[in-house]
């Protein structure tokens, strides 16, 4: 197995996996039906994306319609092939807009507690971490210190804890998981290691290491009740919405608090368009947020009725089509309520 299948959804997806977080690019990976992509593939550089795809081109899974692979279609060849890889379902776990942020704390966590439990019970503690973060070192600290008189049964719960999701998935991804693991006397493989080990490459590890923890921590939010431990590993130390960029979650606080959006804007010492924009991302973050209050009934309607009548979907072609009454931030308001889900 190559990175071909990886690489076909991210060929339409690369601003989405690799980009850094903003309201145009959430915006965009919903309405382009990409958002499971988000964000999680960062360290992914262009040059390397572009090696994946001419291999793939040169493999017949692709052809190049337009020059600097700026358009790409997926030949029957690769159809083919796709239809007969094993695993080709991986992407149905992944869950990047949602978990984009959670799972890397959640990886570090568990990465550092395991090896600090682990090597506590067997009365070693002169180990060198595997992970460098000062966050996660706090973190595993004052959990370490808080469950100390029960290790080896905090240990036992994660092991069964791991076990419920790990079950579930094909035994070559759970296999790779585990061997990510670091222990007593035992340290976990490296990225290029489980690309040897699997047969794969190193993008391959990656996105797959990625989507079987985005799979975990799915599992945990909608069966919490199963599990005894995991779950305090997605705990934060902030109040906030994690999906949300650290500067629209402070618009959104002070929102709630009852500020109208000229007041924030005015706090804040940014554009009303600024403002404009967290709005959205609130509105994307929160299927549940209200929008009437910015775009009346009857207009949601009419640009609901625009956006029908537009394909594709682009902003200034649905504007033309409803006048000067509505505004850009309406519609961009409508389109994340009721176009993005």
């Amino acid at each position: 197995m190559h990175a071909h299948a990886t690489c076909k959804k991210l060929c339409s997806s690369l601003p989405f996996v690799a980009r850094k977080k903003s309201i145009q690019t959430l915006q965009d990976a919903k309405l382009f039906q990409v958002g499971e992509m988000y964000g999680i593939y960062k360290s992914l550089n262009m040059q390397a994306f572009y090696q994946q795809l001419h291999q793939m081109e040169a493999d017949g899974f692709v052809k190049n319609t337009l020059s600097d692979m700026k358009v790409i279609q997926i030949t029957e060849q690769g159809r083919q092939w796709y239809q007969s890889w094993q695993h080709r379902d991986f992407i149905r776990l992944l869950h990047g807009i949602d978990y984009d942020r959670k799972e890397r704390i959640f990886s570090l966590r568990l990465l550092l507690l395991i090896q600090t439990l682990t090597n506590s019970c067997m009365g070693y503690m002169s180990f060198i971490p595997v992970v460098d973060d000062e966050a996660t070192a706090n973190w595993v600290r004052n959990f370490y210190l808080q469950t100390k008189n029960r290790q080896s049964q905090v240990l036992a719960q994660i092991h069964n804890d791991l076990l419920l999701p790990l079950k579930k998935l094909p035994d070559e991804f759970a296999a790779m998981f585990v061997d990510r693991l670091t222990g007593y006397q035992s340290y976990g493989q490296s990225i290029p290691q489980l690309a040897e080990k699997y047969g794969l490459t190193y993008h391959d590890v990656k996105v797959l290491l990625t989507a079987i923890t985005h799979f975990i921590i799915h599992q945990l939010h909608f069966r919490q009740e199963d599990f005894k431990v995991l779950p305090l590993l997605l705990k934060h130390p902030e109040k906030q919405h994690t999906t949300l960029t650290n500067t629209a979650n402070y618009t959104y606080q002070l929102y709630n608090q009852g500020y109208d959006l000229k007041e924030i804007a005015r706090i804040r010492k940014l554009k009303i368009n600024t403002i404009y924009d967290h709005i959205v991302e609130i509105c994307l973050s929160d299927p549940t947020f209200p929008i009437d209050q910015f775009v009346k009934q009857h207009d949601q309607q009419l640009i609901q009725q625009a956006i029908a009548q537009t394909s594709p979907l682009k902003l200034k072609t649905i504007k033309d089509k409803i006048g000067d009454d509505i505004s850009y931030f309406q519609i961009r308001l409508v389109l994340a309520k009721y176009e993005t889900v």
